[in-house]
């Protein structure tokens, strides 16, 4: 393998596990974030509600979670409809679930 084919697999490497590093800090920060938005909830702070939910919504887009960010972007949506404390409340349970099954491994499938 010539120097500069190495220096490139060296580089692609060390890109690789830089990504997984910040993917897995997401995913071990997912805790941290859901107590924040249950504790924002149950205090009825809405707009800190809305704040981590966009904070979760973007975050898990750009780190590959697309479910984690669909979840939280409901979240979003329903504190936009009036008078649905229940709503909002029920999204934030589906949340927590899916932020819970995103910090089990993956696993993958070889074919």
């Amino acid at each position: 393998m010539s120097k500069q084919a190495l220096s490139d697999v060296q580089a692609m490497s060390a890109a690789i596990a830089a990504q997984n590093a910040r993917v897995m800090s997401f995913v071990d920060g997912l805790s941290a974030h859901v107590d924040q938005l249950v504790a924002a909830a149950m205090e009825e702070r809405w707009d800190d509600v809305n704040q981590i939910s966009r904070s979760l919504a973007h975050s898990g887009e750009a780190h590959g979670y697309a479910d984690v960010s669909g979840d939280a972007q409901f979240v979003r949506d329903e504190l936009e409809k009036p008078n649905n404390e229940l709503g909002v409340n029920r999204s934030i349970i589906r949340l927590i679930g899916t932020c819970g099954r995103a910090r089990r491994p993956r696993t993958t499938v070889v074919r």
